[in-house]
């Protein structure tokens, strides 16, 4: 899709997440994968609210995927150890903490 009504569609869905609206920005940030699968904001925010709903192993699908394009993201490092730690993997966790703190070292 057109990259600028994608942004104007992500932000639609960051605004309805924030106000508590999570299943239609659910639905709206896997319509912006959907047309651009290199999204990685919609992706980052997909994976939060996957986590909130229970599903910790598909959210860490998505944060693999962000990973995969940048693997310096601070964030989806973070969330993807914490998620991991979450499911019993603490050697997982750690590599992706310690990833983390590599890409940001502040």
């Amino acid at each position: 899709g057109d990259p600028k009504m994608c942004e104007h569609v992500y932000k639609m869905a960051v605004n309805l997440e924030k106000a508590g609206k999570a299943d239609a920005a659910e639905e709206i940030f896997w319509g912006i994968i959907d047309a651009q699968p290199a999204h990685e904001d919609a992706r980052f925010h997909l994976a939060g609210l996957l986590e909130r709903k229970g599903k910790e192993a598909e959210a860490a699908k998505h944060y693999r995927k962000i990973l995969e394009a940048n693997a310096s993201h601070v964030e989806a490092n973070y969330n993807l150890g914490v998620n991991l730690f979450g499911q019993g993997d603490v050697e997982g966790a750690a590599a992706y903490y310690q990833a983390a703190i590599d890409a940001d070292p502040k």
